[in-house]
């Protein structure tokens, strides 16, 4: 066999075993993701809850930290309540509840919360609103200081068989 020949071969060789190198890595962590979840950090996941029906503006929702090797430290949320009108005709607007940070939610750990808005005289379970929900963490990438995270408006649909909340700006 000539040398170049054999050059040839050997780096084919080389570049065979480093695509299935490659291809098994990838595979491992497509399995690993899929069976368990993601092994990097990730985004808090924001989702709201149905409230107890006599009280539309006490808003349950869950935040869930995907992750399992990394934590979410040093959470903070605030509520924002865009607008609220009942059928009474008194509204709410711009107002906000907040957790202070400091919160901790480990690896594959989810924790529920409830904003509490004020139900002002007149607020009914009939009532129009929209929220949205800020969320403050400290990320876990060296010199990236504090994410800060909006959740998309909600709005809350009461003429519903089942009220509930509903994803993005509904017309009523």
């Amino acid at each position: 066999m000539l040398p170049a020949r054999r050059r040839y071969l050997m780096w084919r060789r080389r570049l065979q075993w480093s695509a299935a190198l490659l291809a098994t890595l990838i595979g491992a962590i497509v399995s690993i993701d899929s069976i368990w979840g993601p092994f990097w950090p990730t985004e808090p996941v924001f989702t709201p809850e149905p409230p107890a029906p006599r009280m539309p503006l006490e808003i349950p929702f869950t935040v869930t930290n995907k992750s399992i090797v990394f934590p979410i430290k040093e959470l903070g949320l605030t509520c924002h309540l865009l607008f609220s009108k009942s059928l009474l005709e008194s509204s709410i607007a711009n107002a906000k509840a907040a957790f202070p940070a400091g919160n901790v939610i480990r690896p594959k750990e989810a924790r529920q919360y409830t904003c509490l808005f004020d139900a002002r005289p007149g607020m009914d379970p009939n009532a129009t609103a929209r929220i949205s929900i800020e969320i403050k963490y400290e990320s876990r990438w060296p010199f990236a200081g504090t994410v800060v995270v909006g959740s998309p408006v909600y709005t809350w649909i009461s003429n519903a068989k089942v009220p509930h909340w509903v994803l993005g700006i509904q017309v009523q």
